[in-house]
Parts: C-alpha cells; structure tokens; sequence
C-alpha cells in the first residue's frame, strides 16, 4: 500500500506511517553511526596496544644494555 493509493479519508493514518517510517530511517542512521564508532574506538585501542608492546619491548632492551655491577 503506497501513499498515492492511500484514500484522503485515512490521513491520520498515513502522517502515522510516514513518522514510523522517518523514524526507522533516523535508527537506522544511528545504528551504522555506532557501528562506526565501535570501530574507531576498537582501531585505537589495537594503536594503544602496539604502542604498549613496543614501550614494553624497548625496555626490557634498555635493561639488558645495562651493564651489571
């Protein structure tokens, strides 16, 4: 059922259907926008963990340069 086979009569039923509708749109929007955060947010934290290892790494080098007493 389409708006232009919808009878005039029914236009408070239709002007509900276009807000469901329009409201569908705006969730869906939102979720691809979480979606996409969630992502982001996941990439930073695998840079956090390379920076970590590689901070962890250089020093156990440096501590082994070290000359012992």
């Amino acid at each position: 059922m389409g708006c232009a086979i919808s009878k005039l009569g029914d236009s408070s039923l239709l002007s509900l259907c276009k807000e469901r509708k329009e409201l569908i749109m705006a969730s869906t929007d939102c979720s691809y926008a979480l979606a996409s955060s969630h992502i982001l947010y996941l990439r930073a934290l695998l840079d956090v963990a390379d920076a970590l290892s590689q901070f962890v790494d250089e020093g156990a080098v440096s501590s082994v340069d070290l000359p012992q007493n």
